[in-house]
């Protein structure tokens, strides 16, 4: 760990030249994954549904996703700790019970249909949770 260390600061980060970025795409992925989601589900039932949707973000990049995926439906959406946070709110953005227990008793008090805990990477839904924030018996997330 301390050879790692060692270098630290030694190299300070540069931004890169033209010639450099020329390699370098950017693109918002995003349009073409909410495609497809809309495909694999019944999209017009859920846009219909009236949904009352909770996302715990857990201070990842998934903050944002569920309201562009539902925008223009009946669903109404609320995201917790939606905040793009480096230091994930002091949490292991993990989808564990003890990362999502504060969303738990916010959804006792708020209550909505389902709420779906991501990752910080959003890369899995890890956790759910329904109505006034329980979990359910059974889970198709296991």
């Amino acid at each position: 760990m301390q050879a790692v260390e060692g270098h630290l600061d030694r190299n300070p980060v540069r931004e890169p030249t033209d010639r450099q970025r020329s390699g370098i795409e950017i693109a918002d992925l995003r349009p073409a994954h909410y495609r497809a989601v809309k495909r694999l589900v019944d999209f017009r039932l859920i846009a219909r549904s009236r949904l009352r949707f909770a996302h715990d973000a857990l201070f990842g990049v998934g903050a944002g996703c569920f309201e562009d995926l539902l925008a223009g439906t009946t669903c109404r959406v609320t995201t917790l700790n939606g905040e793009h946070n480096p230091g994930f709110g002091g949490i292991n953005p993990e989808p564990v019970p003890q990362n999502y227990a504060a969303s738990s008793a916010w959804l006792r008090r708020h209550p909505h249909d389902v709420c779906l805990v991501t990752d910080g990477d959003a890369d899995r839904v890890g956790a759910w949770m329904a109505g006034a924030g329980r979990f359910p018996r059974t889970s198709s997330f296991a």
